[in-house]
């Protein structure tokens, strides 16, 4: 048996202050960073910067392979099951006389690289239901050039990316691959986005246009720096784009520079962006400065191994990977063959109408949307056969459409986790 992890974009930017990397060589560093603070032996699949490995797998955050010598999948489930997998392997393989379990292999972690004080900046409010939307930073081909030491990500309400207009939340993070922190003696962070072919003028579809970032007492920090601006499309849709300057440092190696960088960002969904976890900010950045906590209303998130269809093997019985109708993890729907709009709408029962067949969904990314629900339509409620009338107000819900369709969409299929018990 040969064990394999694989790089792929991550799902929860900025866990222990790691961010998305920009290029192939801080994918890789990152699984550097990865073999240095988890201390396991195993060897590494890097995903290209196009993620075709994640997207081929399926877009699981935590998925699970095991693959014979002939190169056939015969187990696979989109959340990681130790338990579940180890049976897999003494079906497979056959048993061992000494298994190992985690406590016995005394892994030898450390802790990520820390390049200054954290949690002296205050963090600001943001709403709920933000969606990573997509950002391409401006590289440069020259060896020479400054790497992007603070990384944006960029998030927009739901109102932004339907109606195009709502609001923008920029975040930059200091990159502790680079070891850097924020200058806090000079002048603080500024961004513009600009407009023209002289990138002179300011857009005037943000507002504010211009932002200079906070004042901070400590000489040094990695906090983040954030802003929510305003953004109005309606006239144009064009990508914004952003000019970032601010002062890096490093201390071990003794210096300080300006650095200039440009991105252009698009008001498009980011399939690989992941989601920042609540729980991450609440104690990763509690500090002098308080902390932002969780996002309003995230606490009712549910956790990975609550969430309707996740986690154990498949429910078909069947060995062969092509004929299992799910594996593990995510709802049991066949992953589509083509790239485009959502085939899956998660989020919670806002209300239902059990005389018109009509379900209303509150999705994740903000706003409430009905479906139609017929007698013909698949629908299970904690694990079992269920009708609409046992659907309440509150629960967990995955549902499968067809995006092509005119609203309000025909479910083709519907899957529920409540706490309330069933009608009988």
């Amino acid at each position: 048996m040969k064990f394999y992890y694989i790089y792929k974009a991550l799902a929860h930017p900025e866990n222990n202050g790691y961010v998305r990397p920009f290029t192939l060589k801080e994918r890789l560093a990152h699984v550097g960073e990865a073999q240095r603070t988890l201390g396991s032996q195993f060897a590494w699949i890097c995903d290209a910067m196009d993620n075709r490995i994640k997207h081929a797998l399926g877009n699981a955050p935590n998925s699970e392979f095991v693959i014979d010598p002939g190169g056939r999948v015969v187990r696979k489930r989109s959340w990681s099951d130790p338990e579940v997998l180890r049976k897999d392997l003494v079906e497979l393989v056959g048993p061992v006389e000494k298994p190992t379990d985690p406590e016995s292999l005394e892994l030898k972690t450390q802790a990520p690289p820390r390049a200054a004080a954290r949690g002296v900046v205050e963090r600001i409010e943001i709403p709920e239901g933000l969606r990573a939307v997509m950002i391409k930073p401006q590289l440069s081909g020259e060896k020479d050039a400054d790497p992007f030491y603070a990384k944006l990500r960029a998030e927009a309400d739901g109102e932004l990316l339907r109606g195009g207009q709502g609001k923008l939340y920029l975040r930059f993070m200091m990159d502790p691959l680079y070891h850097v922190h924020w200058n806090n003696l000079v002048e603080p962070i500024r961004i513009r986005f600009v407009s023209g072919d002289q990138g002179t003028e300011l857009d005037s579809r943000v507002t504010p246009g211009e932002w200079t970032g906070p004042k901070v007492k400590e000489a040094a920090d990695i906090d983040p720096r954030e802003l929510l601006v305003a953004v109005d499309t309606s006239q144009s849709r064009q990508p914004l784009r952003l000019v970032v300057k601010y002062f890096a440092c490093h201390d071990k190696q003794g210096w300080c520079k300006p650095v200039t960088q440009v991105y252009s960002l698009a008001f498009q969904p980011d399939r690989d962006g992941g989601r920042v976890t609540s729980g991450r900010r609440r104690d990763q950045f509690a500090g002098r400065g308080g902390g932002r906590g969780q996002r309003p209303g995230s606490s009712f998130r549910p956790r990975f191994g609550d969430r309707p269809g996740f986690g154990g093997r498949p429910g078909s019985g069947e060995r062969g990977f092509e004929r299992r109708r799910g594996f593990g993890g995510r709802p049991r729907f066949p992953l589509p063959e083509r790239q485009g709009p959502a085939t899956a709408v998660f989020g919670r029962i806002a209300g239902v109408d059990v005389g018109s067949g009509r379900l209303t969904i509150a999705v994740r990314d903000g706003g409430n949307r009905d479906f139609r629900v017929t007698d013909k339509t698949p629908l299970q409620r904690n694990r079992r056969s269920a009708r609409l009338a046992d659907c309440r107000k509150g629960d967990r819900i995955v549902v499968r459409i067809d995006p092509d369709q005119e609203p309000p969409l025909a479910v083709q299929q519907v899957i529920v986790r409540g706490e309330h018990s069933e009608k009988k």
